[in-house]
């Protein structure tokens, strides 16, 4: 058999590449399925291991998602018949399906995340309000600190990422006409741009200012959106200490809530994109040596004791059987590396012959694998392959204005400390605006001394003091 090296020299130099593209497409796809079978051991012994620490814990809401999950293993893997095409396919969709339906689960939760952002933004400023009494801050020893802070970045995108992390926590004092000409100045900067850049700015800009609203998100996770209309609903100029200690512990335990369940969403996501990969890589004949069948056996099982309910701990015959899987990932990357490395020649300089071939479909299926095994990209969309178009200045301002509209509306419906925080949230995600460190300055000292509210600017400061500490 050809050696890898010798079959990349091979293809960088165009020779014979009526055979030598299908025998690279064998070979990456064979070591594409091999690493997807290790990965799905991996992750779906540790998803076991993870929930059964928990000893089942109520959580319907995974439920639908591990019944697909479970049902997709078990049709690959406890059989001894390979798969037909036709339920090849079907699975692949399968695995597909589940894997947008997660992706829309953690878009809901991700929602829900940046609203108790805004909503702890404000409780961090309210907090003082109920001290007798504080320590405060003398303002202008305090923005040489801050300055020194930022500029102590070792490069320009350091000291840019340390000004935005000061942005988000300064007390706003801003005129609503500056804020908008800013929000303008910002989209501007993505003029003839594709437009699925400036799609992601807005799309970033929406979130940070709860503007966003995921597909079926009412239909999920009930008892954090109740909390969250709660939050809507409430009066933060009028609030006692009791129920500003209940919201504070709230906001905690809900955020705490939230992070547990995206957790276990990346994990069953890193099962599906693994799943997903050996079902695209699959071959029909391939001679199992020991791992792999370690790698079945152990899968299997898991499958049984996710299917029986009892949260039984791992046997240990079965975990031991890990030990036949080690170093073999090792040198399978070490291969994958060395072909991948042709990969973009291939489907770029060789297209005419990759479709002479009958290769596109192939490859194509090859390029999703290479990012659920290559990358760490775990929510990556597929579908996502519309053709580029420009963002002319037409379009940049029909967008801009379509955002400033949102935003007005919102900010007619929640009270100014909500609105402040808002707009220091999506203030830190603009393109840096400063053209000098003096602007920077003055931008820092006029947001402290414009804000009469000793509670609020002390709050802020305490904040960025512990940013500063980190």
């Amino acid at each position: 058999m050809k050696h890898i090296k010798d079959l990349v020299k091979e293809i960088d130099k165009g020779k014979d590449l009526d055979t030598n593209l299908p025998f690279y497409r064998d070979i990456l796809t064979g070591i594409y399925n091999e690493i997807s079978l290790l990965h799905v051991t991996m992750e779906y012994y540790v998803l076991y291991e993870t929930l059964q620490e928990k000893c089942g814990e109520d959580k319907a809401y995974l439920k639908e998602t591990l019944k697909t999950l479970h049902e997709v293993i078990e049709n690959v893997f406890s059989g001894a018949e390979a798969l037909e095409e036709g339920r090849l396919i079907e699975l692949q969709e399968k695995v597909s399906l589940a894997r947008k339906d997660v992706m829309n689960k953690m878009e809901i939760l991700t929602m829900y995340t940046d609203k108790l952002q805004i909503y702890e933004h404000v409780a961090n400023r309210m907090e003082l309000r109920y001290e007798k009494d504080f320590s405060k801050t003398e303002i202008e020893p305090f923005v040489q600190q801050v300055l020194q802070y930022i500029f102590s970045g070792d490069s320009n995108v350091a000291i840019n990422e340390n000004i935005k992390d000061i942005l988000a926590e300064l007390p706003v004092r801003m005129a609503r006409t500056k804020y908008f000409q800013l929000i303008e100045n910002s989209m501007s900067v993505y003029k003839g741009s594709d437009k699925s850049a400036v799609e992601r700015f807005v799309y970033m800009l929406e979130t940070s200012a709860m503007l966003y609203k995921p597909e079926n998100n009412e239909k999920y996770f009930a008892e954090i959106g109740e909390f969250v209309n709660e939050l809507e609903q409430l009066s933060f100029g009028s609030m006692s200490e009791e129920e500003f200690r209940k919201l504070y512990n709230d906001l905690e335990d809900y955020g705490d809530k939230i992070s547990e369940i995206a957790d276990l969403y990346v994990d069953i996501q890193s099962v599906l994109n693994s799943l997903y990969s050996y079902l695209l890589s699959y071959e029909a004949t391939v001679s199992a040596d020991g791992s792999e069948i370690a790698c079945r056996e152990i899968i299997c099982h898991i499958q049984q004791l996710f299917t029986n309910d009892q949260w039984k701990i791992v046997p240990d015959e079965i975990s031991e059987k890990l030990v036949l899987t080690e170093g073999k990932q090792e040198s399978l990357v070490e291969d994958m590396m060395k072909l991948q490395g042709v990969f973009s020649e291939i489907t770029i300089g060789h297209k005419k012959e990759l479709e002479a071939l009958a290769l596109i479909e192939d490859f194509s299926k090859m390029e999703i694998v290479q990012q659920l095994v290559s990358t760490s990209s775990t929510f990556v969309d597929f579908d996502l392959h519309e053709e580029e178009e420009e963002a002319n200045e037409e379009y940049i301002i029909a967008e801009t204005q379509k955002l400033i509209e949102k935003l007005k509306d919102s900010f007619k419906n929640h009270e100014m400390c909500v609105n402040r925080a808002i707009i220091a949230a999506t203030i830190s995600r603009f393109p840096v605006f400063f053209t000098s460190s003096k602007e920077v300055e003055e931008y820092i000292r006029e947001s402290l001394e414009r804000c009469q509210d000793e509670e609020e600017r002390q709050g802020s400061i305490n904040i960025i003091q512990m940013i500063m500490k980190q």
